[in-house]
C-alpha cells in the first residue's frame, strides 16, 4: 500500500512539473478583439484572422512548477548592443530581448542563406516559448510583460504552418488586415495597450506590405529600497558643456562595487525581475571605450574585480525614449540576403503570389526610473514587403554626473535592456 501511494504521489508531481501553465488575462480582453481562433484545414486555403487574437495572458501570482533553463545567448546580446551602442549618438536605448523574440518569429519562415545568417546571430535556440514563460511576471510587486503579434495581409495566402507556430510556439496574436491608414492605426494601438501607454508609435504600411510581426516588452517595478531626492546635479555631457538634471540618492552600509580596467559597476535589487546595473566610466574614459566591442561591453556588465563598500550612489532622475533603425545593425553582422529585394529565401511566410523582402526592422524603446522605480517598455516591428558591513569598508561616493552605460537583467542574466546616458534631460 504505502509504495502505491508513493508511485501515485511521483505521478502527480511528474503532471504538476509537465502541465501548460494555466494564465489569465489583465491585458486586452476577448471581447475587445472579437477572439476567433484561426481554423486549421489540410489544404492551404485563404483564412481571415481579421481581429483575431491569441492573447499573450498572465500567469497567476507564483513560482512555475517546474524551473527553465531557456536564455538568451550572450553572444546575441553583447554582438548587437556593441553595434547598437556604437553606431549611436546621444541618448540611446535598446532591448536585446524584444529584438531576439521578433527575430526568433522572423527565422520560422526564412530558409536558405538567410536562415543560415540568422542562426549564426541568434545562436544556439532553446524553446522560444519556455523563454517567453520564464521572463513572464505579473504581481503586485512588479510586471514583465511580454506579447507577440502577426499582421496580415487580407490579399495573400499564408503557410498554415508558420501561422501555427507563432501562434503556438511564440503565444502570438494574430490579426488580418489591409495594410495602410486603418491598419497602422490599429497596430498603434495594439502597441500602446500592451505597454500600458508608454509607447504610441507610428507605423507606416500600404497596400505593398505583406507582413508584420510585432514584439512589445513591458515592465514596472520599484525598488528593493527607494532613493531619495537629492540636490541637482550639474552633468557633463560629451561636448564639454553641462546641464542640470533632477537626481536622487541612496546610501548602502554594506554594496559590492564591481572594478573593472576602466570603469565601475553597480547593482540595484529589482525584485521578482532581476537587477539594474550602472556603469560608470573612469574619469577621462568615454563611452567609446566600454561600447568599442562586444568583448569590451561584455567586460562591463559581467566582469571586475569585487569591492566591499559603503555605498552612496547619485543618479539622475531619467525619462527618455529613442527609436532605431536596426537594419544596418543586423547587415554588419552577418544578415544580410534578408534584406534582399526580391529574397527567395523568404518563401516560408506565404503560399504563392509574393516576392517578399524586408522592408523595415525598427525598434522604439522607453525608460523612466526615479526615488520610486524603474519603468520600460520595448517594441520591435520586422515589415516584410511585397517586391516582386564592517567598520573598515571603504567608503564608495559614486555619482554619475557624466555618461554612462545603464543594463536592466534578468536573474540568469538575459538583458532586457541596455542603453547610454549622455543628456538626461532629453
Amino acid at each position: 500500500m504505502k509504495r502505491l501511494l508513493c508511485l501515485l504521489l511521483c505521478l502527480c508531481l511528474l503532471t504538476a512539473c509537465t502541465a501548460p501553465h494555466v494564465r489569465d488575462t489583465d491585458l486586452p480582453k476577448d471581447d475587445d478583439y472579437n477572439t476567433i481562433l484561426p481554423p486549421v484545414g489540410d489544404e492551404p486555403s485563404v483564412k481571415d484572422y481579421t481581429d483575431s487574437l491569441v492573447h499573450a495572458a498572465v500567469y497567476p501570482t507564483g513560482m512555475l512548477l517546474c524551473p527553465v533553463e531557456e536564455y538568451i545567448p550572450a553572444a546575441f546580446t553583447y554582438n548587437t548592443a556593441s553595434a547598437v551602442l556604437s553606431a549611436a549618438e546621444g541618448n540611446v536605448g535598446y532591448s536585446p530581448a524584444s529584438l531576439y523574440f521578433a527575430l526568433t518569429m522572423f527565422a520560422e519562415g526564412a530558409t536558405g542563406e538567410t536562415a543560415k545568417e540568422l542562426d549564426a546571430l541568434l545562436g544556439e535556440r532553446g524553446n522560444v516559448r519556455l523563454l517567453y514563460d520564464k521572463l513572464y511576471n505579473n504581481s503586485d510587486t512588479a510586471q514583465l510583460k511580454i506579447a507577440n503579434s502577426l499582421w496580415m495581409s487580407k490579399n495573400f495566402t499564408f503557410r498554415e504552418d508558420f501561422v501555427n507556430t507563432i501562434r503556438d510556439d511564440h503565444r502570438a496574436s494574430l490579426l488580418t488586415v489591409d495594410f495602410g491608414e486603418d491598419a497602422n492605426a490599429q497596430m498603434t494601438q495594439w502597441v500602446s495597450d500592451q505597454t500600458a501607454g508608454l509607447l504610441k508609435p507610428t507605423f507606416q504600411t500600404d497596400e505593398l506590405t505583406v507582413l508584420s510581426l510585432i514584439n512589445t516588452l513591458y515592465f514596472k517595478v520599484g525598488w528593493q529600497e527607494e532613493f531619495s531626492s537629492c540636490d541637482d546635479l550639474t552633468f557633463r555631457l560629451p561636448d564639454g558643456t553641462t546641464a542640470t538634471a533632477a537626481a536622487m540618492s541612496r546610501t548602502w552600509q554594506s554594496a559590492v562595487a564591481y572594478k573593472t580596467e576602466n570603469a565601475t559597476r553597480v547593482g540595484v535589487i529589482l525584485p521578482e525581475i532581476g537587477w539594474m546595473w550602472f556603469v560608470l566610466p573612469d574619469e577621462g574614459v568615454s563611452l567609446d571605450t566600454l561600447t568599442a566591442s562586444p568583448e569590451t561591453l561584455q567586460t562591463a556588465f559581467n566582469e571586475g574585480e569585487t569591492q566591499d563598500v559603503k555605498l552612496t550612489l547619485t543618479l539622475p532622475k531619467v525619462d527618455t525614449e529613442v527609436k532605431l533603425d536596426l537594419r544596418p545593425v543586423l547587415s554588419s553582422l552577418g544578415c544580410e540576403t534578408m534584406f534582399v529585394q526580391p529574397n527567395a529565401d523568404l518563401s516560408g511566410f506565404v503560399e504563392v503570389g509574393a516576392a517578399l523582402s524586408v522592408t523595415g526592422l525598427a525598434q522604439g524603446t522607453r525608460i523612466a526610473w526615479d526615488e520610486k522605480g524603474v519603468t520600460g517598455a520595448a517594441f520591435t516591428e520586422i515589415l516584410c514587403g511585397n517586391t516582386s558591513l564592517p567598520p573598515q569598508r571603504p567608503a564608495l561616493d559614486l555619482t554619475f554626473d557624466r555618461p554612462f552605460l545603464y543594463g536592466v537583467f534578468s536573474d540568469d542574466g538575459d538583458a532586457l535592456f541596455i542603453g547610454a546616458m549622455t543628456d538626461p534631460d532629453k
